[in-house]
């Protein structure tokens, strides 16, 4: 009750390395003790001895009722490892046994070395609450596919991948389309403009669209947003240390980006069924036209009435004629279709490689430089475990 008594109780608490708590069966549970001081050392809870005293004055059954309350408001208080002991005072029951514990402790010193861990451990709790919470996948930054999709959007993916879907369509088209429409079309718009003598690599990469400021300012916000993000469940000085480490990668995303895209080999062959697909074009186109002329042939010999071509060039002309343009059909028919899938499979390749670049990009530039601070925090924050 005095508050000197109370003062010196308190820093005593802090110093020694065993302290034995007596308390009697009418204020065990008390309030004050256990929400004070008993729960307030929990980290303690190995360097402390509960005794029960004056059990005397309870029966055998009231003896184990209250030692397991006593229990009990213990393990809620988070000092499951503390030892408890009953005893008397008047009868000496349990006396022995605290003795011994006390001797034990003062002649052994385990106590002082787990006090001294204890404490160590409690410091290092409190550093881990300052550091706050780490990142759970500091190598899997929640929000890091957006940013490789808007640094892909501002890079102009999609727009090469289009270019080259348009410019396989085209030069397939001149290869093994009919042979008249195919000629007709030698003059159509290249999608690539009108710079056919130069290499279509390099005409590919001519086509795409330079990134505005726009582009380059939302990319930068879509990172900066990223990171914040990442990082905002550390320490102002780890969330500074992030921010400088992005503020420096920054500076090299215009020219990552662009040598990155550059690097990506977009050439794509020319597929062997081109050259086979010519041909039959070729071929079929020639039956034909030689199966028109000899229906042409035989009819105006017929008509002039100079005399009748024998049966066996109407039925060669006709054939040729037939056999030309459905094979021409049959021909177109399929090219179209693999016209169109080769040119979606090749807008998907360059695509893929082109994306790949930018998520290399996006890693380099901006990411690992973060993830090595956040990485620093998290082993910090692990090592005080």
């Amino acid at each position: 009750t005095a508050v000197e008594h109370r003062v010196e109780s308190d820093r005593l608490v802090g110093l020694v390395d065993v302290v034995f708590w007596v308390v009697d069966p009418q204020k065990y549970a008390d309030f004050s003790l256990h929400s004070e001081y008993l729960t307030k050392l929990a980290e303690n809870s190995g360097n402390m001895v509960v005794v029960l005293n004056q059990i005397d004055k309870l029966s055998p059954e009231e003896q184990k009722a209250a030692t397991d309350h006593l229990r009990q408001l213990l393990n809620e208080d988070g000092l499951s490892e503390t030892n408890v002991r009953i005893s008397s005072a008047v009868t000496r029951e349990g006396i022995p046994e605290i003795r011994s514990i006390l001797a034990d402790t003062v002649d052994s010193n385990d106590a002082a070395a787990e006090r001294l861990l204890a404490d160590m451990q409690a410091m290092a709790n409190r550093i881990r609450k300052e550091l706050g919470e780490p990142v759970s996948s500091p190598d899997e930054l929640a929000g890091a596919s957006r940013l490789v999709e808007t640094m892909s959007e501002a890079a102009g993916v999609e727009a090469v991948a289009q270019t080259v879907h348009d410019d396989y369509i085209r030069r397939s088209y001149r290869k093994t389309g009919y042979p008249i429409l195919a000629w007709a079309q030698r003059n159509a718009p290249d999608p690539l403009g009108a710079k056919h003598g130069q290499d279509r690599d390099e005409l590919v990469r001519a086509s795409v669209p330079a990134t505005t400021k726009a582009q380059s300012s939302h990319v930068r916000l879509m990172a900066h947003e990223l990171i914040a993000e990442s990082v905002s469940t550390m320490p102002q000085a780890w969330q500074n240390e992030a921010a400088e480490a992005e503020k420096k990668s920054t500076d090299e995303l215009s020219e990552n980006l662009d040598s990155a895209v550059t690097a990506v080999d977009i050439t794509r062959q020319s597929p062997g069924w081109w050259s086979l697909a010519h041909t039959l074009q070729i071929i079929f186109f020639v039956a034909s036209i030689i199966g028109l002329l000899g229906i042409i042939v035989s009819a105006l010999v017929a008509a002039i009435g100079s005399g009748a071509l024998p049966t066996w060039c109407w039925i060669v002309s006709i054939g040729l004629f037939v056999i030309g343009c459905i094979g021409s059909f049959v021909t177109s028919l399929m090219a179209k279709s693999a016209r169109a899938r080769g040119a979606k499979e090749a807008a998907s390749e360059v695509d893929g490689k082109l994306r790949d670049a930018v998520g290399r990009v996006a890693q380099s530039s901006y990411l690992n430089s973060v993830k090595s601070v956040i990485g620093e925090h998290r082993r910090a924050y692990e090592m005080l475990r």
